[in-house]
């Protein structure tokens, strides 16, 4: 199995829980990072919750990615086996309702059979229940099944098909100081409350991904084929992510589903009653 973390039992609540909490910025890192977003933010700050990938503008994408990478790479490599940062985005929340975020996973980023990437979710203030702290659902990385990817694969049906009875036994609400990190599994659920507070939410979000990996992204096509392409860093920074890759090499086309694991999720009520007839007949 691959390692992702030098320390053991880090490793072991990734491969368990799906995510790892630990200290990774001081008060130095915070500032220079939250004077960054400051300086920048005019070139993109729409209402409610917004993230670097959902720009159109190449240079701020490039100016943030480069202002996270040079605050945390070398802070990060302490903690990994052999692994690389990949790209650097600010996830914020502007203070109202309309920061909710709903349940979701990230894209793909590796051949995830192979090997694991790792999302570095990190505050640049506390965070709780009434700012939009990070909520998880503990061990959806190895109950929820099938790639991820562009323009909006899965989409949110998917997602908020999770029973009740699974979110309520497997939510963990993260409750952290400014500068700590929350190491998750790309295949993590995760959502937030919104942001109720009078001040805007900003938090880093970071890729880290292991060296030898080759770096994927996945497009879903106008068959439902999922297209699986080859990339770099800069496809990230330049591709619009509702549009077909236009960088990049298409490596093959993959029938994909996606599914619910989790044993305690209850199956579709047609489903129940069809196996209820199936029951009589026989």
């Amino acid at each position: 199995m691959f390692t992702t973390f030098k320390n053991s039992d880090f490793q072991q609540q990734l491969e368990e829980n799906g995510f790892v909490v630990f200290p990774l910025l001081n008060q130095e890192d915070i500032a220079q990072l939250q004077n960054r977003y400051n300086a920048i933010k005019h070139l993109f700050s729409p209402k409610g919750f917004h993230a670097t990938p959902y720009s159109d503008n190449i240079t701020y994408k490039w100016q943030v990615h480069n202002a996270i990478k040079e605050t945390v790479v070398e802070k990060a490599k302490t903690y990994f086996t052999d692994h690389r940062f990949l790209v650097g985005n600010f996830v914020v929340k502007e203070p109202g309702e309309e920061s909710r975020m709903p349940m979701h996973q990230d894209w793909a980023f590796v051949d995830e059979s192979q090997y694991c990437s790792i999302s570095m979710w990190c505050p640049l203030v506390d965070v709780n229940e009434h700012n939009g702290h990070l909520q998880v659902l503990s061990k959806s990385h190895i109950y929820l099944k099938g790639l991820r990817g562009t323009p909006h694969f899965p989409n949110h049906t998917f997602w908020a098909s999770i029973s009740p009875e699974v979110q309520k036994k497997y939510t963990v609400s993260l409750t952290i100081p400014a500068g700590t990190v929350v190491a998750y599994d790309h295949r993590l659920i995760h959502f937030s409350p919104p942001n109720l507070s009078q001040q805007t939410r900003v938090a880093i979000n970071f890729a880290m991904i292991p060296t030898a990996a080759k770096v994927y992204h996945y497009y879903q096509n106008n068959h439902n084929e999922i297209e699986q392409y080859e990339v770099d860093t800069e496809f990230f920074l330049t591709q619009k992510i509702t549009e077909k890759p236009q960088s990049g090499t298409l490596v093959s086309t993959i029938n994909n589903t996606n599914t619910i694991e989790y044993p305690e999720q209850k199956q579709p009520r047609t489903k129940t009653l069809l196996n209820r007839l199936m029951f009589w007949q026989k």
